[in-house]
């Protein structure tokens, strides 16, 4: 089955600014949560709550935008991404939705992968 978009991530060093750049661009709401000790801001894109977007709140970080793909197995698709290339930038997290991780396409931009 083809890897589906279910979320999108947008990261800076000026969080709070950005979910209010968001919300009044695209007229959703946002809701705060707690990631790693860190601001985390996430909006539903569709009706279900499956398709979503998030403001990651990272001080010392870099502006960088992550979209983020279902796939069938994690294991299979970090394997295929260094094969093409790529590298895992980080590894495999469970979360309460099942797992993720980030890879990097040979380039350097992130891919969030996710499986349930």
């Amino acid at each position: 089955m083809p890897a589906m978009l279910r979320h999108l991530e947008f990261a800076g060093t000026a969080g709070p600014e950005l979910v209010e750049f968001y919300q009044q661009l695209l007229d959703i709401e946002f809701r705060q949560e707690t990631v790693s000790g860190l601001p985390y801001y996430r909006a539903a894109l569709d009706q279900s709550d499956e398709a979503t977007m998030a403001v990651r709140h990272e001080p010392e970080g870099s502006p960088e935008i992550v979209p983020y793909f279902q796939v069938d197995d994690l294991n299979t698709a970090i394997a295929r991404a260094e094969s093409l290339g790529g590298r895992l930038r980080i590894p495999v997290i469970p979360i309460p939705e099942g797992a993720f991780c980030l890879v990097e396409d040979p380039e350097g931009n992130p891919v969030g992968l996710l499986s349930s």
